[in-house]
């Protein structure tokens, strides 16, 4: 639930052209980082936003095939116990940000 104040424009006017229930409404949240929401219910005071994606809940099949197979590289052994000791953050990928890393907190 949010705060029906958020969709007001300058003039104080709510925008029931963009906010109406059923519809994606794009958002930015406290970081800055672009999510879509469905309006879900409006009351007086609030909108109710639902910011799951649209496949959340439901049960997906993949398909794919295996293009080549070959042997794991030492580097590759290295690399994989690395990350999984938690020494190498996803983000940082094991670049050396010397000692430290602000974009996770796994990095070394």
């Amino acid at each position: 639930e949010l705060e029906k104040e958020l969709f007001k424009n300058e003039e104080g006017e709510f925008h029931s052209d963009v906010v109406f229930e059923g519809n994606a409404v794009p958002m930015l949240d406290n970081q800055g980082n672009q999510l879509v929401g469905i309006v879900e219910k409006i009351t007086d005071d609030t909108v109710t936003m639902d910011f799951n994606h649209p496949l959340a809940g439901q049960t997906l099949h993949f398909v794919g095939s295996v293009l080549e197979a070959r042997p794991a590289t030492e580097e590759d052994r290295q690399r994989l116990t690395a990350q999984f000791s938690g020494q190498v953050g996803g983000c940082c990928d094991g670049d050396d940000h010397e000692g430290g890393c602000s974009c996770c907190s796994g990095c070394h």
